[in-house]
């Protein structure tokens, strides 16, 4: 039989409530010896009785140990990547709009910067500071992407999406009175993930990584970290993000495209 909480606590200060009265009892010789060795007895089979059910409690708690452990081993406690992963959908609902800080690394990243170029440029407007890092288009990494394509032989598909998103980029960094700021650097290889990284160095951050495919047939899945949820591997991902950066070359939209 096993006791509820209450009544464990109960029984607790009825024993040692009970042993003192004997006791009480027993020094005054209020009552009789037989009688005080009953009720002796009595709190002894009380005491055993608890003693007992913690015995059950311990030996249910390794039961239910036991059974995690094996549901563990066998995978069955392991949950789904579909609970972990999602479709890339190229910056479509993602919300930014309070963001201070946005960070991006991709090959192209053309269409995730068409989506979102309206809501960056209010965010640069309104002081965020936005740092973008994608492929050279004057490097080999182009023939690179394209070889890990569908399209292994028409790198100049890849070039003419990297021109259309340093053109939107150019204008997002001409955006009138900006108190805000851009930058972009250009990779001279070809990232082995996306990153996209919304205030990471707050308490609310998150940061998002695009699995790339070997051969792109559709959309990329995407894992979402958050700061609390998975501290390790969040801290792993923002740091990549600064290695990467680090090995672009910063781009000159000063210049007068060609």
């Amino acid at each position: 039989m096993q006791i509820p909480r209450l009544g464990r606590n109960l029984e607790l200060y009825l024993t040692a409530g009970l042993a003192l009265v004997i006791s009480v009892l027993g020094l005054l010789d209020i009552v009789d010896t037989p009688v005080v060795a009953a009720a002796t007895l009595g709190t002894l089979a009380l005491v055993a009785l608890s003693a007992l059910n913690s015995r059950h409690q311990v030996a249910e708690l390794q039961s239910d140990v036991d059974e995690l452990a094996r549901l563990v081993r066998n995978g069955e406690g392991i949950p789904s990547a579909d609970l972990l992963l999602t479709p890339s959908r190229s910056g479509i609902g993602l919300d930014i709009s309070g963001a201070t800080d946005l960070r991006l690394v991709g090959v192209t990243l053309n269409r995730t910067i068409r989506n979102l170029a309206g809501e960056m440029q209010r965010r640069l407007a309104d002081g965020a500071h936005i740092r973008i890092a994608l492929i050279d288009p004057d490097s080999q990494a182009p023939h690179e992407a394209a070889r890990r394509s569908v399209i292994p032989d028409d790198a100049h598909i890849f070039h003419h999406r990297l021109t259309t998103a340093i053109d939107l980029l150019r204008e997002l960094a001409a955006t009138p009175r900006a108190k805000g700021r851009l930058e972009v650097r250009l990779l001279q290889f070809v990232p082995a993930f996306g990153l996209t990284l919304i205030d990471p160095d707050g308490h609310t951050g998150i940061i998002q990584v695009d699995l790339y495919s070997h051969r792109f047939l559709g959309p990329d899945p995407v894992l979402t970290l958050a700061i609390d949820r998975e501290p390790h591997w969040y801290r792993h991902f923002a740091l990549e993000f600064e290695r990467i950066w680090d090995g672009g070359r910063p781009a000159d939209f000063t210049a007068t495209p060609q």
